[in-house]
């Protein structure tokens, strides 16, 4: 078991390298954009984005979470390659049925986001990107089933070199603005297509297998209206803060949503890759998944409020090093609480995939559709009384009431003893640490950065005190302590 939970851990890993890589770029660039972009063209950005999502997500169907399944147990190489062509020739039919519909509709979309039709050009270069996106899923997903980590890393490694470039190029040189940015996102995943293309190629055969390819949609079309749902859940703010207040609350609530984001970037969507091929192993091997799904939850749970509470303490701090604008800094009092909501999606990550092993993805959009519907009642409700606190509010009783709802689920169609207490515990001490660090708002500098510092390594300690660790975790860790100890006693 040990084993199985350590090839999560360096699968998962290795893809939070390549895939922060490929984020980075908004976070690097940040005082590119905050100098060059008012906070209004900011706001229309993340607008720009949320679309970005929703399109990505309906028109790729989920089809890479059925290229997982069918290719990961079938063991016949040439059934493999069949599904793998059947479900691109698939992807790129219905993305250039996508292209017509977006470019008939852009001048629309642009009038109803931004109040102003001159914008449709920017949903068409859009869908561009979405497209290629799209695409480079499908040799990524390869990668992972083969489990080449290190070149899936890699790849998007390079597409994130190539955005930087081009964006520094379109929006600091020619000064493009927002169109430079659009360009270099439509550019940068066209070029990695370009790069993976050849090993994609090898792992084809020209014939499709549509009686297999209805079987996949089957499957992978729930994850279609959970994907738009879980997109509503989490971008769906920006469009209410712009209904029902500015485009600069939509620009604040994106700059906050953009830093609580890199923990969801980094941990979330890096466990998502990496769970899935190790977990269908362990599912195919029938060696108790249900205790491995526990402790993967409990050990993730840990490193998600850990590093919450570090990002959490400093928010204001990195806010002013990013943001050269002053009127982005309002975004720092509300990461501590969009934080909360990623922990939350990390909880729900992992009753994600228990619910795919008996085959329950039905459940999916219903929950994800009902945690949608009460973010959007929760926005209508606190967004004119609070602003963009009221959104952030709101995010975070949504992601509470989905993993609630989705735990009492998995218990009812796949029954998994998660260890409640231990999280339970985890979350209270994260956030009494927490409150700690707030009461040092006021002090000087140079003593309030080391005594945040500080108090965030304390965490494990408190947790120590409060005997969370159970005697092997203990046992563990002393081993890795002594083994780092050697290395570093040879190194010298």
């Amino acid at each position: 078991m040990l084993i199985k939970i350590q090839n999560t851990v360096r699968h998962t890993l290795i893809y939070a390298m390549g895939n922060i890589s490929a984020k980075l770029v908004g976070l690097i660039l940040l005082p590119l954009y905050t100098k060059q972009i008012p906070l209004a063209a900011y706001g229309m950005l993340g607008l720009i984005e949320m679309i970005d999502m929703l399109v990505t997500h309906f028109f790729s169907m989920g089809l890479h979470q059925a290229l997982l399944r069918w290719h990961g147990l079938s063991d016949e190489e040439e059934r493999k390659k069949q599904y793998t062509f059947s479900i691109f020739i698939f992807l790129i039919l219905l993305c250039l049925c996508g292209f017509v519909l977006i470019f008939m509709a852009r001048h629309w979309l642009s009038a109803v986001l931004f109040n102003d039709a001159r914008f449709g050009h920017y949903f068409t270069i859009l869908f561009l990107g979405v497209t290629f996106n799209i695409l480079n899923k499908i040799p990524l997903t390869l990668l992972r089933i083969e489990e080449r980590s290190v070149r899936y890393a890699v790849s998007v490694g390079i597409q994130f070199v190539i955005a930087l470039i081009l964006n520094i190029v379109f929006v600091a040189v020619l000064k493009r603005g927002l169109f430079g940015i659009l360009i270099a996102q439509m550019a940068a995943p066209g070029i990695l297509l370009l790069v993976l293309f050849p090993f994609l190629v090898k792992r084809m055969v020209l014939r499709p297998d549509i009686a297999e390819l209805k079987k996949m949609i089957a499957f992978s079309y729930p994850f279609i209206f959970a994907a738009v749902s879980i997109t509503a859940l989490n971008l769906g703010n920006r469009y209410f803060l712009k209904l029902l207040g500015t485009l600069e609350d939509v620009g604040v609530y994106t700059l906050a949503f953009k830093f609580s984001n890199f923990l969801k970037i980094f941990f979330v969507d890096a466990l998502s890759l990496g769970l899935p091929v190790v977990g269908w192993q362990v599912v195919k091997e029938n060696d108790n998944p249900q205790r491995f799904l526990s402790k993967v939850l409990t050990y993730f749970v840990f490193v998600l409020c850990w590093s919450s509470l570090a990002l959490s303490s400093v928010s204001h701090e990195i806010i002013r090093v990013f943001a050269l604008n002053r009127d982005y800094w309002a975004a720092a009092d509300i990461i501590p609480l969009l934080v909360v909501s990623v922990i939350f999606m990390g909880v729900y990550r992992i009753f994600y995939f228990a619910l795919q092993i008996p085959k329950k993805t039905v459940l999916i959009p219903v929950l994800m559709g009902l945690s949608a519907l009460v973010n959007i009642l929760l926005n209508i409700l606190l967004i004119p009384r609070w602003g963009v606190w009221g959104s952030a509010v709101s995010i975070v009783l949504a992601c509470f009431f989905l993993i609630v709802v989705t735990y009492f689920n998995v218990q009812k169609v796949y029954p998994v003893a998660y260890e409640l207490k231990r999280l339970f515990i985890l979350f209270l001490v994260a956030a009494g640490l927490f409150l700690v660090i707030r009461m040092m708002h006021a002090w000087p500098l140079i003593l309030k950065i080391p005594g945040k510092g500080l108090l965030v390594l304390l965490y494990p300690v408190v947790l120590y005190g409060l005997r969370f660790f159970d005697s092997v975790e203990l046992d563990r860790i002393k081993n890795m302590f002594i083994k780092w100890r050697v290395k570093i006693l040879n190194i010298h």
